[in-house]
C-alpha cells in the first residue's frame, strides 16, 4: 500500500509523524494538519519544534513574531533588540486560552 504524501492538508494527521522531519517548504502543511487534528479531537497538546540554531541567531530578531506566556522573557527580548525597532506593538507578549479554539491568543 502506498502511503498518501503528507504535505496534503486533506489527510489527517496521525500519531506517526511525531518522529517526522519536515522540509521547510513542507513545514506549514505539518502545523495544519496538526492543528486540524487538535480541533476536531478538542486535545490541545504540546508540540516541539527543533530549529537550526545558526540560522535563528543570524535571523534575530525577524524570526520571532511574538512570546507566549513569559512576561520575563518578553520584556528581556524588548530590551535586547530595541535597537532594532523591536518594541512591545511589533513583538507582542501574547497570553494563550487554552479554552477558546476560535481566539486562542489574547
Amino acid at each position: 500500500m502506498v502511503r498518501p504524501s503528507r504535505n496534503d492538508t486533506s489527510i489527517p494527521w496521525d500519531e506517526s509523524e511525531k518522529l517526522c522531519s519536515w522540509r521547510v517548504e513542507d513545514f506549514g502543511v505539518s502545523l495544519q494538519r496538526l492543528h486540524d487534528w487538535m480541533v476536531n479531537y478538542r486535545r490541545p497538546g504540546y508540540d516541539e519544534i527543533i530549529v537550526d540554531a545558526v540560522h535563528w541567531r543570524q535571523n534575530l530578531p525577524d524570526v520571532i513574531d511574538g512570546i507566549v506566556n513569559n512576561e520575563e522573557g518578553h520584556a528581556a527580548f524588548l530590551k535586547e533588540f530595541w535597537w532594532r525597532g523591536v518594541t512591545r506593538h511589533t513583538h507582542p507578549h501574547l497570553v494563550l486560552d487554552e479554552e477558546d479554539w476560535e481566539n486562542p491568543f489574547r
